[in-house]
């Protein structure tokens, strides 16, 4: 049975090496003649490819799936109109492809934007939130179409081929959603969420331009999306926009081939429009961040109000996060681990766990219903108190389709009302490595207080215009009782080099609460259903 991309059947291990690299190379062989030779759209080369129009809708339309069933779109039906507008315009002067384009605003607070195969386009609302005009924003989708019209995914299928660093199995808990987080998790593993590589995220950011540019739109401002992305690598998180903080080089290239192609594009002609106020005034009311019950992650501190646990994970590694699940990757290697929440079907399944014994005899049980599903055999236990949670600690080896053996150890413990499962990655040989970081975040595992709860509460942002002898001080003082925010309100409204705020702008300012706000913000728009609730009962299967 497979596991985590991995299995422990003994069948597999009983062939030997030598058959299996000649199993390996026949299926290469295989893969090189069945490939069909296709002109790229945008290049104009003959490319072998294993994917063509037909299998990447296919491909595309499963996908979709997932994504909705993880994240849920974002219930503002104007902001997904007006988006959906601007992708088919900028679809009208792209490279044609054969299917239709779907642009969705999917509900998540992570800086991010990327496109599955087949036209399907996905757009955050944290990453609307740190757009600040509408020709930025046709930069970044105009970079996804890039990927689409270049055909990225076909060729990155061919790179992926033969990763198998695997998908987690989180079915074992999270039923249904578990099984559409697997198939989330292989777009983080085979780079389709995360980045294409330098090369491809060139062209797209070049191509990105150019189709803003033919839409109207001042192709100068992908720059300053570019920088304003570069200027949150404060918070290194490694979701950002296709990898974009992989390595300084890269970012810095980027930027500086992005900012002179816009200034060559508008020599001698109209530069187009930025549609700053257009696109603001729809940002008004829009939910910031992660949704508590969904959790936050800020400088890889996540923490869950809803579940009342926090869990430090590596400040540098990928990171995504979905309804009770966090997924955490070390940059370009096969180290990762998994945070998997769930609640029992029973309402009383945790009422008789009450002293240290109860604990754990219940999360031996856990473990053994989890084995039981996956079919790992466990190799070494052992019961632990960590910040005052009773743990149970296990270790199994796991064997993938390739024949490479990943170490892999489980935390089990309870929360008031669910359970929780830590898991960590390792190929074998390298848990000296591994260990280092792993042991790190079990130890970080805590219980939330009260308190620090309900400081979790929802943010949004609101729209103020500035007012004659308005400061970006002055701003700070009326929203947040203290001027030391200013910079924070410029760096949010790409002005962080403008002295004062031009009256009669716009500005985005992010408030956690009624009393951080002005009473009556002038022009408000009042907001829509707030989306998926995100505490959903993972039922124990």
């Amino acid at each position: 049975m497979q596991c985590f991309g991995l299995e422990t059947g003994r069948s597999f291990m009983h062939v030997s090496h030598n058959l299996r690299k000649s199993l390996c190379r026949l299926l290469c062989l295989l893969l090189l003649c069945c490939g069909a030779c296709s002109r790229n759209p945008v290049t104009g080369r003959l490319e072998v490819t294993l994917m063509g129009a037909q299998e990447e809708t296919r491909v595309g339309a499963d996908q979709h799936e997932a994504i909705l069933k993880l994240y849920g779109k974002h219930e503002d039906e104007a902001l997904q109109q007006h988006v959906t507008a601007l992708g088919e315009k900028l679809v009208g002067v792209s490279h044609a492809r054969p299917f239709d384009y779907h642009f969705t605003v999917i509900d998540s607070g992570e800086i991010n934007a990327f496109a599955l195969p087949g036209g399907y386009i996905y757009l955050t609302r944290g990453l609307l939130a740190q757009c600040n005009s509408e020709a930025e924003l046709a930069g970044v989708i105009g970079h996804e179409i890039g990927h689409v019209t270049a055909r990225h995914h076909a060729r990155q299928q061919i790179r992926a081929m033969g990763l198998q660093i695997g998908s987690l199995i989180a079915t074992v808990f999270l039923g249904e959603a578990g099984f559409y987080l697997q198939r989330y998790i292989d777009l983080l593993f085979t780079g389709v969420y995360q980045s294409f590589g330098r090369q491809l995220e060139l062209e797209s950011d070049q191509l990105g331009q150019e189709y803003a540019a033919d839409g109207g739109w001042d192709p100068r401002e992908t720059t300053a999306f570019l920088k304003t992305l570069d200027r949150l690598e404060e918070r290194r998180d490694r979701t950002v926009f296709h990898g974009f903080f992989a390595s300084h080089p890269e970012t810095y290239e980027r930027i500086e081939e992005a900012e002179q192609r816009g200034n060559r594009m508008v020599v001698n002609r109209d530069p187009g429009i930025r549609g700053r106020e257009a696109l603001l005034r729809l940002l008004d009311g829009l939910p910031y961040g992660n949704r508590p019950e969904l959790g936050e992650l800020e400088k890889a501190l996540y923490r869950n109000a809803h579940y009342g646990i926090s869990v430090q994970f590596p400040e540098n590694w990928e990171t995504i996060t979905s309804r009770g699940v966090v997924v955490a990757r070390k940059p370009e290697g096969n180290i990762f681990m998994q945070l998997i929440t769930a609640e029992p079907k029973k309402e009383d399944y945790l009422a008789r766990v009450t002293s240290r014994a109860d604990h754990f005899i219940k999360l031996r049980e856990l473990a053994e219903q989890f084995e039981a599903k996956s079919r790992w055999r466990r190799e070494t236990e052992e019961r632990t108190v960590i910040n005052e949670i009773p743990t149970f600690v296990t270790t199994y080896k796991l064997q993938s389709y390739l024949g490479r053996f990943h170490a892999a150890k489980g935390h089990f413990f309870l929360g008031d009302s669910n359970v929780f499962v830590l898991l960590s990655f390792t190929p074998v040989g390298q848990e000296t490595l591994s260990d280092y970081y792993f042991k790190k975040v079990f130890a970080s595992v805590r219980k939330m207080d009260p308190e620090e709860m309900a400081a979790l509460q929802l943010r949004k942002v609101v729209i103020y215009e500035v007012q004659a002898g308005d400061t970006f001080e002055s701003i700070a003082v009326k929203y947040y009782g203290t001027p030391e925010r200013a910079r924070e309100i410029a760096r949010l409204n790409g002005l962080i080099s403008t002295l004062y705020p031009t009256p009669g702008d716009l500005l985005k300012i992010v408030v956690r609460s009624e009393g951080e706000e002005e009473a009556e913000s002038k022009g408000s728009r009042s907001q829509g259903s707030e989306g998926p609730s995100g505490g959903k009962t993972f039922d124990l299967s």
